[in-house]
């Protein structure tokens, strides 16, 4: 409770409060007098420092917004899913072409849109807390604003072990590959799906392949952003009601799949998440801060649009 009111504290201030150092230390700087941005529900944007990526070794947050295509009771809708990965870079190399960056990366979370009838798939906390971290190599083309940015494939495997990016799932319980991920002794991975008042419909367990490759650009020196390319491979393996038993494709929708890679340390004037001060964030404080910096407009989600799927 007390990092989430220090972090309201440094979004949009309180006049019974002293300040101190704020969330966003380029905007702290500006004029007493000076209008912050507003987003369209008038909170405060947040737009990020100015300048060149001059070392982007430290702690970032990777927010991605993945838009996928679902046919589901007879129709076809948009389904996003928004992912919140911790990352920690390191810089490998450098020369006249390229930097190579050593990347790794820790997902925090995972939130589904809402699908026909007010249906919602939840990833429960236990997944990505029971989930090894990976190592992803990823590349600068310059440090100058619009620079590029892009990144090996990220594949990350739910619910079995020892299989290539491109084999098939195994389809049975009885595959030695599959594997109780989260330790609830069951196999794979168990979703629940709940209803709109959030009541629990049916759960269901799988394995699940989710493949990323990232392509964008420098903005400044805590800040890179651009389209993600993905690709989810899903299998059901047991199910408590037919509603949650159907396998699913998730064909891309024509809507813009994209990230967003914060400095979230304090680093080069860019967020800083740490506040108990201990040097290194965890998840913990990632899931702390993630609700209020998307109110501020650090991580704005688009709305589902089921045309984009028709």
């Amino acid at each position: 409770m007390r990092r989430l009111l220090a972090l309201a504290v440094a979004l949009w201030g309180c006049s019974s409060v002293e300040r101190g150092d704020g969330l966003f230390p380029d905007l702290d700087a500006a004029p007493a007098d000076a209008a912050p941005p507003l987003t369209d529900g008038g909170l405060r944007v947040d737009m990020g420092a100015t300048g060149p990526l001059e070392d982007a070794a430290g702690q970032w947050l990777l927010w991605v917004e993945d838009r996928k295509c679902l046919e589901a009771l007879g129709t076809s809708v948009e389904n996003i899913i928004w992912s919140t990965y911790l990352v920690d870079v390191a810089e490998v190399s450098e020369d006249d072409l390229q930097v190579v960056l050593r990347q790794h990366v820790r997902l925090c979370g995972q939130e589904l849109s809402p699908l026909v009838a007010g249906l919602r798939t939840v990833v429960p906390a236990a997944i990505p807390e029971s989930l090894e971290p990976h190592y992803l190599s990823g590349f600068l083309l310059g440090r100058d604003p619009g620079d590029a940015y892009f990144t090996a494939e990220l594949v990350d495997l739910w619910g079995a072990t020892d299989i290539a990016p491109v084999e098939a799932l195994p389809t049975s319980v009885d595959d030695p590959r599959v594997r109780d991920t989260e330790g609830d002794d069951a196999p794979g991975v168990t979703f629940v799906v709940v209803n709109r008042n959030g009541e629990p419909a049916c759960d269901v367990q799988v394995v699940q392949r989710t493949r990323l490759r990232f392509r964008g650009t420098v903005l400044g020196p805590d800040r890179i952003e651009g389209e993600v390319e993905s690709a989810v491979d899903k299998v059901v393996l047991a199910a408590s009601s037919g509603l949650c038993s159907v396998d699913n494709d998730l064909p891309p929708s024509a809507g813009e799949s994209r990230f967003v890679l914060r400095r979230a340390a304090g680093a080069a004037g860019g967020l800083n998440l740490d506040f108990d001060g201990s040097g290194t964030l965890d998840c913990a404080e990632v899931r702390d801060a993630e609700q209020l910096l998307m109110q501020a407009g650090t991580f704005p989600r688009a709305t589902p649009d089921d045309q984009l799927c028709r």
